[in-house]
């Protein structure tokens, strides 16, 4: 074994004494891992999509725009819906 030092365990605290009392150097500062960006699906972004158009041009009627963005009318009405 090594000469290091023995320091007594607590069973208390489930920890070795001497990390309980010295604790900054048992539990370290780490960063946080960033999030990853907010994956979003396909339909969510064509959605988008159409509600920024209409925000662009708010007198265009549904039909139009989806005549425009070459997609179904259906859909140009569900995305303005929610």
């Amino acid at each position: 074994m090594g000469g290091g030092t023995l320091y007594e365990y607590s069973r208390l605290y489930g920890i070795c004494y001497y990390y309980r009392i010295n604790g900054e150097k048992f539990f370290t500062d780490t960063p946080k891992p960033e999030s990853k960006p907010k994956r979003i699906s396909k339909a969510q972004a064509r959605a988008e999509q159409i509600r920024a158009y209409k925000r662009e041009h708010p007198k265009m009627s549904n039909r139009a725009i989806a005549r425009i963005l070459e997609i179904d009318e259906k859909t140009v009405r569900i995305a303005l819906k929610h």
